[in-house]
């Protein structure tokens, strides 16, 4: 579990903008690759992206690192065989 996390947690840090924005430009390919695999039959309306919540609550937050700046990577997990 905790190499999981680890793994997980590099995925979302660093989160430039906060925690929760979304980018609009990787929004976008998002909608492009999803309309032209068939996943999606149509692009959402473009209401449908918003940061509004994300950003108020990140506006509520203004003591906490939402960026994850310093956010590094732990080395110091072992992975031992059956998990022990």
């Amino acid at each position: 579990m905790e190499w999981q996390l680890n793994e997980i947690n590099a995925l979302i840090w660093p989160s430039p903008d906060g925690i929760g924005i979304m980018d609009e430009d990787l929004w976008s390919q998002t909608l492009d690759i999803a309309t032209s695999q068939g996943i999606l039959a149509e692009r959402p309306s473009d209401d449908s992206y918003s940061n509004d919540p994300a950003q108020a609550a990140l506006d509520g937050l203004d003591d906490l690192d939402t960026t994850g700046s310093d956010f590094q990577k732990r080395t110091d997990i072992v992975l031992e065989e059956g998990g022990a």
